[in-house]
């Protein structure tokens, strides 16, 4: 599936697809916004990101102090992913592939939930960061 558009007379290109089977584009900029919490590999995701992103990437996603695995959202049919990472493991990772990281609070999100129930009584943390990754 893929498409195209214009506006305000500024053309552009898109694809869609499925981030964790498909091949990514070798690109000037990524932007990847609540999606890597979701996904099954996100470390699989960002080395295919480190390897097709020339100058920026934006990650927004939940950080904080610990890295979270994969847990069971309560109230939903299906059990999906949603995990946190820690701001040490995303700025090794990104360092560690040629791009310097910048930590900025997320603002749009900062009236929501700051925790969220799982597992019955598990509480986890509802901070969203954009990490804003320049290649060196």
């Amino acid at each position: 599936m893929g498409g195209g558009g214009q506006i305000n007379n500024l053309s552009f290109n898109y694809k869609v697809s499925n981030i964790e089977k498909d091949y990514l584009r070798h690109c000037d900029c990524t932007v990847l916004s609540a999606v890597l919490e979701h996904v099954d590999k996100p470390n699989i995701i960002l080395r295919k990101v480190f390897k097709t992103t020339k100058k920026i990437i934006v990650l927004r996603t939940f950080v904080d102090l610990k890295s979270q695995e994969t847990v069971e959202v309560e109230r939903v049919k299906k059990p999906y992913n949603i995990r946190r990472f820690s701001f040490n493991y995303l700025k090794k990772f990104f360092l560690k592939n040629g791009f310097c990281l910048y930590f900025i609070l997320d603002e749009a999100t900062k009236f929501s939930k700051k925790t969220l129930y799982v597992n019955n009584n598990f509480k986890k943390s509802r901070n969203f960061y954009i990490c804003l990754g320049i290649r060196k």
